[in-house]
């Protein structure tokens, strides 16, 4: 059934394709025609489920803006600049959100708004007379004849624009191989071509171009990505454009592009016994048994986990057997966020199921291994009596449940001592890596007011030794609460006036050896843990999780997603500041042993941590995307060198793992090893998305949402989109999510942080992409993403293309917009390798790589060279202070020198702004 949008314009469906019918007299200037405005409305926001659209003009001429006579009795600049169409033109360009087939007939001029607004592909009857701008983009096949159009704008605007207005004759789309395209009956084609490219939708009107080899059938020999060949004209050089005229006279070599799979490609499946051999499949089995319910696979399990959330959560509560000195009264109160109340009533502590159980007390525990001192190695017994010890020292300097104790401290053994120890009182812990100067950390502390801090003099990057004295001094002064300071013995550097950690309960009767220490029995959401966030948008927020809440997800994740329990080992490079941290201690929940490293992770090479793996015999291991490409690029092979055959489940966490990364992973240790790639956050101390024994691996994509958290993509409406970029959502509540921001007292920090842009809804701030296989994509934060021109860009989509260049170190992208409504500056940062010189040379390849792999959306307006890429202490890029920086803000104001991997990193942004 048609239905009126205009008085010359009608809709109508067939299935997911939407058809435009454009019915009108000639127009000369449609700047304000109704018509005009109701196409650019309808691109903006197409009906639901429309994934193409069909645009079919009838009547002798198609025309928005400028006619035949304007080119005859004008000059051609003068023509269009009089019509003013092509300014609002460029403006509408990238609004459209569904791809866009438009049938042309009669006299086309190109600029207009109404094909500016999203057509892509444009397929005309034979009869067709093209007039195009060549800054005009899209794709045109057919038609009798051809008009060129002068060149309005320069070649940085034309990037920006996506294509030239390349017109290729009936003659030149046979030879290349789309005679498909040539048309005699021009709706017809145009709605099965629309069907294919519903059918291979979602695809954004950028991507259409690069997916026309495959939409269009054509073979991989013959096959020429559309977009390779307008990118020539759009480079504007003479090199450029004589590689186009071989291309279309045949005289060079074709661009050949492999067909893309209907699914992402996977790299490891599911083995056979994986249910027999997983913990996971145990947990099914015993579903099974004791619930009556039965699974099929890792989606039905994910699926009713995320739908009958109140039985998922209660399992894993019995499944794991929680300790409970009080029992709980209702599983959830109300599926609301924020304000979801889990096990109300329960009395429980997380200290006493880090502990092991009394057949563990021989068992190693703590792996400790440091660029400081020389190894440690703890029992679970020996951990017991150091809790008691050192919780009777911080019952006798007054701790009682509900205080905060701060830690200044490496990832030593003695950081986990004293967390469990205050966790068992009931009082909070926090902390800081010893390598955050002062201010960073009195920003974080001073909001909790710590009634203890716990610090090292000093400690060791790899043969660097660095005395944390003064550091000290600035952080006392800084937190006049703190009524004891106690020092761990670390390394040469002593700390004055403080109370050494040996001494902490020495005289106490803490009771037998290898006993578990008293615990205080708190409410599910007593606060366990502060957690900061990055610092580098604002001041640090103080992220509460409770104990309830950390617990019932750590035991889940890591016995269900990471595949750890007794007899296995854990090892993850991480700072004390960072979740990971909390993650890796957590493996103690699952009766697993924990590898603690503190120092350079790189000392003296990239080998170091693979070494370790191998020396404590890891049989899950993590480590950032940055060390795994880096031994790759060394040309190291870590399997060959040191016996990792221990390890069953390989992690990478941080940020994006670059697809060649995936590969190189395999390559090591074969398809006997799970590549787990995640996604998460301090947010809610785990991983969002993942992997789990019984999820395929796929390449360069996560595996899919973890057990327990309704994750989703959402658009700025608020509905959940499949296949095409949104804002990472999670649709129920989750035990894990913060039970406050601290100071926070009527909420509204937390709300806006979470909850202000889709109310109900947790917002996570990742920008991401679903697919229908369920693999999924983080292409970065979502405040950092790239808005050009309206169309939204991750900035892990760069990295992952540029910094696999030969030359390049590092990058780091901005996009800084144009307050006037136009398309902005995107600049592009790179640090080269030693000896490289970023010449015009190296620039083009980027570009062009960039176009090629991605988009000319993706094209920088200007590439610079740095020193060096700003990394927060986790291992951040730091895009949003740069942008701010580049804008005229004061560096200090958003990201203190502490909070810097390297304090220096920011200093070359301010130089240039």
């Amino acid at each position: 059934m048609s239905i009126a949008i205009s008085e010359s314009l009608t809709f109508e469906r067939d299935g997911d394709v939407g058809i435009l019918t454009l019915d009108r007299p000639k127009k000369r200037n449609a700047l304000d025609d109704a018509t005009v405005n109701a196409l650019g409305d309808f691109f903006r926001t197409p009906p639901d489920g429309v994934r193409a659209v069909v645009l079919t003009s009838s009547g002798d001429h198609f025309c928005a803006g400028l006619d035949l006579a304007e080119l005859s009795e004008r000059d051609a600049v003068g023509g269009l600049h009089h019509s003013r169409m092509w300014h609002k033109a460029l403006g509408e360009m990238a609004n459209g959100v569904v791809p866009v087939v438009a049938v042309l007939r009669g006299a086309v001029i190109g600029g207009g708004l109404e094909l500016a607004t999203a057509a892509h592909i444009r397929v005309a009857e034979p009869s067709a007379y093209f007039g195009l701008p060549e800054g005009q983009r899209g794709l045109f096949v057919g038609g009798g004849a051809s008009v060129r159009v002068p060149r309005l704008i320069g070649v940085a605007r034309m990037q920006d624009m996506m294509l030239t207005g390349r017109v290729l004759t009936a003659q030149e789309g046979e030879r290349i191989g789309l005679a498909g395209y040539l048309v005699d009956d021009g709706d017809a084609t145009a709605l099965g071509l629309a069907h294919k490219i519903a059918k291979n939708s979602p695809v954004t009107n950028y991507a259409v171009l690069q997916a026309l080899p495959r939409i269009a059938d054509v073979s991989q020999d013959d096959g020429l990505m559309m977009e390779s060949l307008m990118a020539a004209v759009a480079q504007s050089s003479s090199e450029a454009k004589e590689r186009m005229s071989q291309f279309l006279d045949g005289s060079g070599p074709k661009v050949r592009v492999a067909p893309e799979p209907e699914t992402t490609p996977v790299l490891r499946p599911v083995p056979a016994d994986a249910r027999k051999t997983s913990r996971v499949g145990a947990f099914m089995e015993w579903l099974s048994t004791t619930r009556g319910l039965e699974f099929e696979d890792w989606d039905a399990l994910q699926r009713w986990s995320t739908v009958e959330i109140e039985q998922f959560w209660e399992s894993i509560w019995d499944y794991f057997g929680v300790v409970t000195h009080t029992p709980y009264e209702t599983v959830l109160d109300a599926r609301v966020m924020p304000g979801a109340q889990w096990f109300t009533g329960a009395s429980i502590n997380y200290a006493e199921h880090s502990l092991g159980v009394d057949e563990d007390l021989n068992a190693v525990a703590v792996k400790a291994r440091s660029q400081t001192r020389g190894t440690t190695n703890l029992t679970f017994g020996e951990l017991r009596d150091e809790v008691r010890r050192v919780r009777a020292g911080l019952v006798n300097l007054g701790v009682q449940r509900g205080d905060r104790v701060a830690g200044y401290l490496p990832n030593i053994p003695e950081t986990l001592i004293a967390f469990l120890a205050t966790a068992s009182l009931g009082a909070i812990w926090a902390a800081c890596a010893p390598e955050f100067g002062a201010p960073s950390v009195v920003d974080r502390f001073e909001q909790i007011d710590p009634k203890v801090l716990f610090v090292v003099g000093g400690y060791t990057y790899g043969v660097k030794s660095i005395d944390r004295g003064e550091e000290i001094a600035r952080i006392r002064a800084g937190l006049p609460g703190v009524e004891s300071v106690v020092s761990v013995e670390y390394g040469e550097h002593a700390v004055e006036n403080a109370i050494a950690w040996n001494d902490l309960g020495r005289n106490e009767n803490v009771g037998a050896p290898g006993s578990l220490p008293a615990v205080e029995p708190v409410p599910f959401d007593h606060p366990l843990v502060v957690l900061f966030s990055s610092g580098t948008t604002g001041k640090p927020k103080p992220i509460v999780h409770g104990h309830g809440g950390i617990l019932l997800e750590t035991l889940k994740n890591h016995a269900l997603q990471f595949d750890l329990g007794p007899g296995d080992t854990f090892s993850w490079f991480s700072t004390t500041a960072w979740m990971m941290w909390n993650s890796l201690v957590g493996g103690l929940l699952v009766r697993s042993s924990i590898v603690m490293m503190d120092g350079n992770p790189v000392y003296p090479d990239v080998r170091y941590q693979w070494r370790i793996a191998a020396e404590t015999g890891a049989t899950v291991m993590g480590m950032s995307p940055g060390v795994v490409m880096q031994t790759r690029r060394d040309g190291l092979k870590p399997t060959v060198e040191f016996d990792l055959s221990a390890v069953r489940q390989f992690g990478a966490a941080g940020s994006p793992l670059p697809v060649d990364g995936y590969r190189w992973i395999y390559e090591q240790f074969g398809s006997d090893v799970l590549l787990n790639v995640g996604s998460g956050g301090t947010d809610v101390c785990t991983g969002i998305v993942q992997a789990s024994p019984l999820t395929p691996v796929y390449l360069g994509e996560m595996s899919g949402p973890s057990l327990g958290f309704a994750a989703a993509a959402f658009d700025d409406h608020g509905h959940s989109v499949v296949g095409e970029l949104g804002e990472l959502v999670i649709t129920e509540p989750v035990p894990s999510m913060p039970v406050k921001f601290w100071g926070d007292d009527d909420g509204s920090r937390y709300r806006d942080a979470y909850f202000g842009k889709y109310p109900g809804v947790w917002c996570h701030g990742d920008w991401v992409r679903f697919a229908a296989d369920g693999a999924v994509v983080i292409s970065g934060r979502s405040d950092a993403t790239l808005n050009r021109g309206g169309v939204r860009l991750g900035t892990a989509e760069f990295y992952r293309v540029v910094e696999e260049l030969d030359g390049i170190a590092d990058s780091l992208v901005v996009h800084l917009e144009d307050d006037q409504g136009g398309m902005g500056q995107l600049i592009l940062f790179v640090v080269t390798d030693e000896g490289v010189i970023l010449d015009d040379e190296l620039k083009n390849s980027i570009s062009m790589e960039l176009r090629t792999a991605l988009s000319p959306r993706h094209i920088p307006d200007d590439i610079r060279e740095i020193p060096v890429v700003p990394y927060n202490r986790t291992g951040k890029k730091l895009e949003i202070p740069v942008k701010r920086i580049l804008l005229g803000a004061d560096p200090a104001a958003f990201a203190t020198p502490g909070s810097l991997a390297r304090p220096d990193s920011l200093d070359a942004f301010a130089a240039v702004r």
